[in-house]
């Protein structure tokens, strides 16, 4: 997959951040109740993080502000961030006015932020869609900018996955799969490389999806 032109510079339309933003928003569609899901798994494991006021989470990327109305359930402040201005555009009422510290423009492996400033950092419907060097910078840099937790998304490659994906391809022939799925032990290994622990994994839905959920702690060993 072209990196720079399918994801970096994809978003930076106002079209496609438009379809992205119903895409997850109206209708009823899989799209909308896999968001909804994956929202349900962050809540948890938002809750697992312990977060107080004192705190302040980075959601990187942002996107159109999926995670925002999560967020305003939580006490910590909240940083936002994307490559694109056009997605956070839609994203602008999606969180909280309070403790919202505003909006920042800028690429996830090379953040305009202080070392260990936030407590944790969610980053969700990224990894799925670039190659590995790209989520090694990501996760280098998030690791540089969180002193404890971080909450990620992957899509797990496996046999009945690619079987199913097979198969929806041939019902609907339009069907556009995770370009970058992983394969579990790969994941395993990258967070490792980073010293980063696996303390809990959460799943959409087994099988009908390949969509994961960690929630990883810095390993201070």
């Amino acid at each position: 997959m072209d990196y720079e032109k399918e994801t970096k510079n994809a978003y930076k339309n106002i079209e496609k951040a438009e379809d992205y933003f119903s895409g997850y928003s109206k209708g009823i569609k899989w799209r909308r109740y896999s968001t909804w899901k994956q929202n349900q798994n962050l809540k948890k494991a938002l809750v697992k993080c312990n977060l107080d006021k004192s705190d302040i989470v980075y959601d990187i990327p942002c996107g159109t502000g999926i995670a925002g109305r999560i967020f305003k359930d939580f006490p910590p402040a909240i940083v936002a961030s994307d490559i694109s201005m056009e997605m956070m555009a839609y994203a602008k009422n999606e969180y909280r006015k309070e403790g919202f510290y505003g909006f920042l423009q800028s690429d996830i492996t090379n953040l305009p932020l202080k070392s260990g400033t936030s407590k944790c950092a969610v980053v969700l419907s990224f990894m799925h869609r670039v190659p590995r060097e790209i989520r090694t910078g990501a996760l280098k840099e998030l690791n540089r900018l969180t002193n404890r937790y971080i909450i990620v998304t992957y899509a797990v490659d496996s046999f009945a996955q690619r079987f199913k994906k097979a198969l929806i391809k041939i019902l609907k022939p339009g069907f556009v799969p995770a370009p970058s799925p992983t394969a579990y032990s790969e994941i395993i290994k990258e967070f490792r490389e980073n010293n980063l622990k696996v303390l809990r994994e959460y799943r959409i839905m087994p099988i009908l999806s390949s969509s994961i959920m960690f929630l990883l702690e810095k390993d201070s060993k």
